[in-house]
């Protein structure tokens, strides 16, 4: 990812576009390479990613370039008294994430998910059916470039992206199943 010269290298991308703003002097644009662990951020300002795993490119091109790399689907909809348990035997799913109502679920299957999903006769609302993130695109790149193991912290621990607990911002818990 570039900015223009004359910002500084802490620069995020807000402060890039207020940078070189119209009511600011004008710059002469240089891109020069950076790097982000902010997945959101690049798919958002990014025009060009390149992936890098041990040294090499493994992918180079635009966010919806590089998100094809991958089969994962998020489907999101809200149904009251959502069972994780349920939705993780639904074929195809390698995620849930459920916070109160609403629920994420991950599938490589999208085709063969949403038949089941409605066969479980609940009350579906706001099915919004997306494609992969950035995220799964990069561990689906890594985890190929690596032999089919998914990438592991420095540690030998778990993959990254592993289903922990996650802290959802207003003092819930969004509990998350694989």
């Amino acid at each position: 990812m570039g900015r223009p010269s004359g910002c500084g290298s802490r620069s995020r991308w807000p402060a890039t576009r207020n940078c070189c703003s119209s009511t600011s002097p004008p710059r002469r644009w240089t891109w020069q390479p950076g790097a982000t662990h902010y997945l959101d951020e690049a798919d958002a300002n990014a025009s060009r990613i390149i992936v890098v795993n041990h040294g090499r490119v493994i992918a180079d091109g635009t966010p919806a370039d590089i998100k094809a790399f991958t089969a994962i689907r998020t489907l999101r909809f809200t149904t009251q008294a959502p069972d994780p348990s349920e939705l993780l035997r639904l074929p195809g799913v390698s995620d849930v994430l459920v916070n109160g109502t609403a629920v994420t679920v991950r599938t490589g299957d999208a085709d063969a998910t949403l038949p089941a999903l409605y066969a479980l006769q609940r009350q579906i609302k706001a099915m919004e059916v997306g494609g992969g993130g950035l995220e799964e695109a990069l561990i689906a790149l890594t985890s190929a470039d690596n032999g089919g193991a998914a990438s592991t912290d420095n540690d030998g621990g778990a993959p990254t992206g592993s289903g922990d607990v996650i802290p959802a911002g207003h003092g819930e818990i969004n509990e998350r199943v694989r």
